[in-house]
């Protein structure tokens, strides 16, 4: 576990008990290095209670020890604090100190310089500090193995919208369908009726969810040199709390047993939406979404920059200044710039700007940061315009969440997804704008107007899985 200062906290042990035995397994133990005594741990995927004996505390440092203490495991009941199994110190009893964690599944892995079999930190299993610097995220434009798309869950979210909101994700469903394989998660319950609006071409298949922003709820596909694919869980929590999430913060564990790839649990608070790479080591975000204590209290630019370079591959984060607290995601990049490719980034930029909108003022900022900003090579950024579609030019009345952006698109295998909301003139030119910056991809509209009414749009919707490379 990371602390202010940048360290890690690590106890390395020999496992006995119930589970089966393993050597030097790494427990990452907190912010603060923990005092010797016994704790009691969760194994959440397994449903299993232990005890932790830890007689000596932890060793303190950046990489990972070579060796350490025991670790002794018996049948006891977890604390819970905010419904995540804590640690608790058991002796001495004077103490108070409580750090929320959970235990996954106890898995072997081979790391390039020390045989580490399990490594937790404060949400669970991830990879060494070695490993993590391995991983790179490709950027959108890679070639896919698949989509990821979750069918639109509860009435309590959508009321009246539910059936036209499911229209539209069964549409973009099938457009994408026509370029690459899709799997689409949708509840038990839903599934037949998820079935017959897609069609044979998507496959559908059971998975718990709250509602269908599988960017945020689902795992980031991260590259690891000769070990392939591997899925990062952001926990998602609900953008900062705001929503529902018990179901969703378990889509990206779901996605990735079905997936077959190897599950990583970040040390930090994200949503998919909230960053866009180039995939050559350059990384766009807000700073209202991730720089904020909804998501990550206590961490700064420095922190967060760490952990997406840790987790993928990034070496240089450019930051906008995006909103906080006038929308559920706290201003998402995704509905404001987007990299076209390495060097090159489509960003809305409101040419009559009304000083009142925060988002359009927000847009401007973002704009002018651009094209002043370089990338991971040095690069200043080409910046091409996206338009703003019209509010006045919209057919129908639109809800104050409602989404106005052409930089929501999505790219697949093959072709662009762009929402398109009824503006002909600007529709016409976004749509040209995109078969500029992506020659030899088809450019296919599709209305997503009553997902719109909820905040979001196509790109909020899919998740890529990137084809491993050979």
């Amino acid at each position: 576990m990371r602390d202010g200062t940048g360290r890690f906290f690590f106890a390395e042990a020999q496992i006995s008990g119930q589970l089966p035995p393993r050597d030097k397994c790494i427990l990452g133990v907190g912010f603060t290095p923990p005092i010797a005594g016994n704790y009691p741990a969760y194994d959440r995927e397994s449903n299993n209670a232990f005890s932790v004996r830890l007689p000596n505390g932890p060793v303190v440092g950046t990489t990972p020890p070579s060796s350490g203490d025991d670790y002794e495991f018996s049948g006891k009941s977890p604390g819970r604090a905010n419904g995540r199994p804590e640690l608790t110190p058991l002796s001495p009893a004077s103490s108070t100190r409580r750090v929320g964690l959970s235990f996954p599944r106890f898995r072997r892995r081979v790391h390039r310089r020390t045989d580490i079999d399990c490594l937790w930190r404060k949400f669970g299993k991830v990879a060494s500090v070695e490993d993590m610097t391995r991983y790179v995220m490709p950027a959108e434009s890679a070639p896919h193995a698949r989509t990821w798309l979750a069918w639109p869950a509860k009435e309590s979210v959508w009321e009246d919208l539910l059936p036209l909101v499911r229209a539209d994700v069964a549409r973009l469903a099938r457009a994408v369908a026509e370029f690459e394989p899709v799997t689409m998660l949708a509840r038990r319950e839903h599934v037949e009726d998820a079935r017959r609006a897609v069609g044979s071409a998507v496959e559908v298949v059971p998975g718990p969810l709250d509602d269908l922003w599988m960017r945020d709820t689902g795992p980031t596909f991260v590259e690891a040199p000769g070990e392939g694919i591997v899925g990062i869980d952001f926990n998602f929590n609900g953008w900062g709390q705001k929503a529902e999430y018990h179901l969703d913060a378990r889509v990206a564990r779901k996605v990735l047993e079905r997936a077959g790839i190897p599950r990583v649990i970040a040390p930090i608070v994200a949503e998919g939406g909230a960053f866009e790479v180039d995939g050559a080591g350059t990384l766009l975000a807000t700073e209202s979404s991730l720089v904020n204590p909804s998501r990550n209290p206590g961490y700064d630019h420095d922190a967060i920059e760490k952990a997406l370079g840790e987790l993928l591959g990034i070496t240089k984060v450019v930051w906008l200044q995006g909103v906080a607290g006038e929308d559920v995601t706290d201003c998402h990049v995704d509905a404001v710039a987007r990299f076209a490719e390495p060097g090159v980034v489509l960003v809305v930029c409101p040419v009559d700007p009304d000083p009142e909108d925060v988002f359009a003022r927000a847009a401007v900022q973002a704009c002018e940061i651009l094209r002043q900003a370089t990338d991971a090579e040095g690069r200043r950024f080409e910046v091409v315009e996206l338009p703003q579609p019209a509010a006045a030019a919209l057919p129908g009345r639109r809800g104050p969440d409602f989404l106005y952006s052409y930089a929501n698109f999505y790219v697949g295998n093959g072709a662009v997804y762009l929402p398109v909301y009824g503006d002909t003139h600007n529709d016409d030119r976004a749509a040209g704008i995109l078969g500029d910056v992506f020659p030899g991809r088809a450019v296919v509209r599709v209305e997503y107007n009553a997902v719109a009414e909820g905040g979001g749009g196509i790109h909020c919707s899919t998740q890529q899985q990137p084809l491993a490379a050979v």
